[in-house]
Order: structure tokens, then C-alpha cells, then sequence
């Protein structure tokens, strides 16, 4: 398989534990990201998906619990992507190239959220490849986030959510974008976060 694919893979799985613990994640929430809330298959679909990905070796499976082995780091998702799902349900095996720096459980995906909502969700870094620009924005998701938690008063989790609903409504969407349109819905004035 080509660069491509294994980008394709890495891309869906960054995307998919984003919100969720990266060693320990229930199959059955995993499959739920994919059909219900990123509206990518339907439940048959996604129930192929982790199968084709844990014949791959993309990740692991122990009873019920999945964990990614992939490294996803500075995973890069543009504007408007989805996965093909025909190409990952054909199978894409992941090759040792894609893990070579991964060394140990703390080099696993950045972008998992500690399971205590009160605490800060870690967000993967872009990295900064030469002349690309990098939006701004990225970094204002946390701040976004928690600041309409706590004018809304609904929980962390709730928020990230509905902006996710939001998201999955319209693909181009980016993450701070639906949360600006959240705390609009909201009435929230979050005019301060962009200058």
C-alpha cells in the first residue's frame, strides 16, 4: 500500500481518539464515532471497519477494549476531509515506517482526553512544516471550549459534542469554527477569541 493509504488510516484514527483514551477505548463507542456521530457508515459498516483495522494491525483488541498502535502525532487533517471507506475496508496494513516514533505508551496519540472532565483535554499540535501556515485558530479550541462550559453551564464533554454535531453536519466545518457557532447559539460573546 502506498504513503497515501497509511496517511488515510492515520488520519481516521486521529480523528476517531480525538475525544477518547487512546489505550483504552470501548469498541462499542469506537464504532459509534464512525456511524453515528461522524455519520462515515452505518453500524454494519463500522463493525467491518474495526475489524479490518485490528487485521491490520492498526489497532488492538482485549475483550471489549480497543487501543490504537499506530503513532498519531502530528497527524495533519484538512478542511473538509473524510475517509474513503472503500479504501480502508479493502485493508491497509500498517507498516513498521509508520511507527518508528513511537517508543512508548506517552508517544501515543497527544490528542486523548483525561478521563476527569474537570481537567484540560490535551489537543494534538500541528506541526510546523516549512511554508505552510498553520491557522491560528487551532490554538484557541481549549479556551473556546471551556469558556462556553462555564458561561453555558453545560459540561465540557457537552460542548465538544455539540460541536461535533455541528461538524458532521457540514464536513467542511472546522472544530472552532462549529464552536463559535455554538456559543452564538448559546449567546455568548466570544468576540474576544477572535482577533
Amino acid at each position: 500500500m502506498s504513503v497515501e493509504d497509511q496517511i488515510e488510516v492515520r488520519r481516521l484514527l486521529a480523528v476517531t481518539f480525538q475525544e477518547l483514551d487512546p489505550n483504552r477505548a470501548p469498541s462499542a463507542t469506537v464504532m459509534r464515532i464512525w456511524s453515528l456521530d461522524l455519520n462515515w457508515t452505518d453500524t454494519r459498516g463500522a463493525a467491518e471497519l474495526l475489524e479490518a483495522l485490528i487485521q491490520n494491525g492498526w489497532l488492538s483488541i482485549d475483550g471489549d477494549i480497543i487501543s490504537c498502535n499506530a503513532n498519531l502525532r502530528d497527524v495533519e487533517i484538512p478542511l473538509g476531509w473524510s475517509p474513503m471507506m472503500r479504501r480502508m475496508l479493502s485493508g491497509v496494513p500498517m507498516e513498521a515506517a509508520s511507527q518508528e516514533n513511537q517508543n512508548s505508551s506517552d508517544s501515543v496519540v497527544s490528542a486523548s482526553i483525561i478521563q476527569d472532565v474537570s481537567e484540560e483535554i490535551v489537543l494534538p499540535s500541528p506541526p510546523n512544516s516549512g511554508g505552510k501556515s498553520i491557522d491560528s485558530m487551532v490554538a484557541n479550541i481549549r479556551p473556546i471550549r471551556a469558556y462556553i462550559a462555564e458561561k453555558s453551564g453545560l459540561d465540557l464533554s457537552e460542548v465538544q459534542r455539540r460541536a461535533q454535531r455541528k461538524r458532521t453536519a457540514c464536513p467542511p466545518m472546522t472544530l472552532w469554527m462549529a464552536l463559535l457557532l455554538l456559543g452564538r447559539e448559546q449567546r455568548i460573546d466570544l468576540s474576544s477569541f477572535i482577533e
